[in-house]
This record gives C-alpha cells, structure tokens and sequence, in this order.
C-alpha cells in the first residue's frame, strides 16, 4: 500500500490515491491531537528533524525563481 502511494506520488498522482485527502491553503497550523505531545519528529528534504508544535505553514509572498540550462526542453502543461 505504501509502495502504491510512493509511484502515485512520484508520478505527480498522489491526490487520486484512494483514502488522500488533499485541500489548497495560504497557511495552515499544524496541532498535534494530544496536548501532552510537544514536539514532533518532521521530514522535510530529506532530513529528519524534531520540532515544537505548533507548526505554521505558509506559502511565501514572492514565487521560487529558479534556473534551468538553456537548452532545457520546455515541460508541457
């Protein structure tokens, strides 16, 4: 089941996953379901980190800019 959600995921898919609830958000806070639960362990890039809760996430106010080669075939929508 978790290899499924994995190809699903890297086929850009994963929100068609049976049981995937997905949503868009400006920010959205993060609030563990027990109050006695003050850090969590997060992954974020690939490394492993322990945080406080609560986590806020926002989108940023000015977009990623990002470079690729010149020559870099243009990706269809």
């Amino acid at each position: 089941k978790l290899l499924a959600l994995v190809a699903r995921g890297a086929m850009g898919k994963l929100g068609q996953a049976p049981g995937v609830r997905h949503f868009a958000f400006t920010s959205i806070t993060v609030r563990p379901s027990s109050r006695a639960v003050s850090r969590v362990k997060v992954a974020t890039d690939g490394e492993i980190k322990w945080m406080r809760t609560p986590i806020e996430f926002s989108v940023a106010p000015k977009p990623l800019l990002l470079l690729k080669p010149i020559d870099a075939v243009p990706e269809e929508a």
